[in-house]
C-alpha cells in the first residue's frame, strides 16, 4: 500500500536526493580527474574532436572514392 505524503514531505525528499546526486557528481568528476588526469569537460571536448575528425576523415574518404568510381567509369 502506498502512504500518502505531503508536498512539503516530497520536496524535503527530493532535495535530499538531489544534494545526494551533486555529492556523486562531484565524486565522479574527481574519479575522472584522478584516473585520466583531464576533467569531465576536457574529456568530452577531446571526444567531440575525435568524432568531428573521425567524421571528416570519413567524408573526405568517400568524396575520394567517388571521384576514383567516376573516373574508373569514364575510362571504360
Amino acid at each position: 500500500m502506498s502512504k500518502k505524503i505531503s508536498i512539503t514531505e516530497q520536496i524535503e525528499e527530493l532535495q535530499e536526493e538531489n544534494e545526494r546526486l551533486k555529492g556523486l557528481q562531484k565524486l565522479f568528476e574527481k574519479a575522472v580527474k584522478d584516473e585520466f588526469g583531464f576533467s569531465v569537460k576536457e574529456v568530452h571536448r577531446m571526444i567531440s574532436a575525435q568524432v568531428r575528425y573521425q567524421q571528416q576523415k570519413n567524408a573526405s574518404q568517400r568524396t575520394t572514392q567517388g571521384q576514383q568510381s567516376a573516373s574508373e567509369q569514364s575510362e571504360d
